[in-house]
């Protein structure tokens, strides 16, 4: 995953199973065949509470992102995207 696909992350098909974060990027910079595709992202979880990802993750669900925010997605308005990051 880049940096860059941090914000094309649609929070609304992110699940969280058995332990490992299972995010959705959609439309990346990468096209297959002139068309953009979607892209899924793995994250396991880590043994130390403090460094792991998907912990961090629910810890923001919960006490952060209250509400959804659909907005345009930034390089395709025709798609729509609930955004990891308010």
């Amino acid at each position: 995953m880049r940096a860059s696909d941090i914000h094309r992350i649609d929070d609304a098909q992110t699940t969280t199973i058995e332990g490992t974060l299972k995010l959705v990027i959609v439309a990346p910079k990468e096209k297959r065949k002139g068309r953009p595709i979607i892209r899924p992202c793995e994250i396991s979880c880590y043994s130390d509470k403090i460094l792991c990802t998907v912990e961090a993750y629910r810890v923001y669900q919960s006490k952060v992102s209250k509400e959804l925010c659909p907005t345009p997605h930034i390089n395709d308005n025709t798609i729509i995207v609930i955004g990891l990051f308010r």
